[in-house]
């Protein structure tokens, strides 16, 4: 069971393992909906909940075309990047200048660029 983010590291949002958590730009956010599917799903996994979590405050749920959930931040799904190995690695970070890190304490991202198609490429 993957248990919802609850730490930051050096102002980053870090899963359990602290690894780096990421935002989808073209993901609009409250929506709930991932704008991530098909091969950027592969490409950017989805950090998923088990069945049954409980979103605390400041985190939501959304619910992934194959069922399964995805935690999101402020209403921005949450996903990793498979480069990023050790905690502190970052290397997905403003890729194609549409992912970027969390930073609980600074402005989520807004939405920049129109999703083109479902898997986001």
């Amino acid at each position: 069971m993957l248990a919802v983010p609850a730490a930051t590291a050096d102002g980053v949002l870090v899963n359990a393992e602290g690894i780096t958590l990421y935002v989808y730009a073209r993901d609009v956010a409250d929506s709930g909906v991932s704008a991530c599917n098909g091969d950027c799903a592969v490409k950017w996994p989805p950090f998923q909940s088990a069945v049954g979590g409980v979103a605390p405050e400041g985190y939501s749920l959304v619910l992934r075309p194959d069922g399964r959930k995805q935690w999101a931040f402020r209403g921005q799904p949450l996903y990793t990047w498979p480069e990023d190995q050790e905690p502190g690695d970052r290397y997905g970070d403003n890729y194609e200048k549409v992912w970027h890190v969390v930073k609980p304490g600074e402005p989520r991202v807004i939405r920049t660029v129109a999703a083109q198609d479902n898997d986001g490429y």
